[in-house]
């Protein structure tokens, strides 16, 4: 296991969880943006090119146990179902999740027809241009795949769960993209309105980009969106 300790103490911790089709460097735009900004930022790898559910939540536990303080958890796609089932820890101090995917059988169907690069630019950055979406895939698309099912609501998931410990549940960011195939902004919705009720008086917000696709954080927009993460950060004191 990576040892994530002995890091520099900057603003906060932020672990970042990439999600399936591309590989840690996606996160490249959000890396130099969070270092500029006082923040310590890791890309995490998954733990091998094929993961399920419950081992990629796993990877992440452990890097979140390594660490001395509660750490910003930052995830994108199947990164972000990962993150959201972890946001009752007690060691986590806030969890964005960004165009978390459908779970159930939808979600296990969009991710099992396979990679192609005209697959990557009509269901993963359908907002790009054809010669951008090509140079996304050329630059960032790697072998990372979801094997089997993953829960609908994945914060009723977690088989490491750690509770609050009588302390204020960590603020949530949940981010959409409006022509996202694969985490539609409706499934998006439900998702803040089930964590709006499982916790009436934490933070639960909700950010839609009406123009960007699945490729929100890596894309034309990743600037955009990485900015508005930041000044949400810094609302909530972090």
């Amino acid at each position: 296991m990576t040892d994530f300790g002995g890091w520099p103490s900057g603003r906060g911790l932020v672990i970042l969880a990439h999600g399936a089709w591309v590989d840690a460097g996606s996160w490249s735009v959000w890396s130099e943006l969070l270092d500029d900004n006082g923040y310590d930022a890791i890309s995490l790898e998954w733990p091998g090119p094929t993961v399920t559910f419950t081992a990629l939540v796993q990877r992440i536990t452990a890097a979140v146990r390594s660490l001395d303080r509660p750490v910003i958890l930052i995830g994108h796609g199947f990164g972000a179902v990962a993150c959201l089932a972890m946001r009752d820890r007690s060691d986590v101090a806030a969890t964005i999740a960004i165009a978390p995917v459908a779970g159930g059988v939808r979600g296990r169907l969009e991710h099992w027809k396979g990679f192609s690069h005209d697959g990557f630019r009509h269901r993963y950055a359908a907002a790009e241009s054809s010669a951008d979406a090509a140079r996304l895939a050329e630059r960032f698309a790697g072998p990372s795949r979801v094997k089997g099912w993953w829960p609908a609501n994945p914060r009723r998931a977690n088989p490491w769960p750690a509770g609050s410990g009588g302390r204020r549940v960590a603020p949530l960011l949940l981010i959409s993209g409006g022509q996202d195939v694969l985490a539609p902004e409706r499934h998006v919705e439900r998702l803040e309105r089930s964590a709006r009720r499982r916790h009436r008086d934490a933070v639960s917000d909700l950010q839609v980009f009406p123009r960007s696709s699945h490729s929100l954080v890596l894309g034309s927009d990743a600037e955009d969106v990485a900015g508005y993460v930041l000044d949400w950060l810094s609302r909530q004191d972090l």
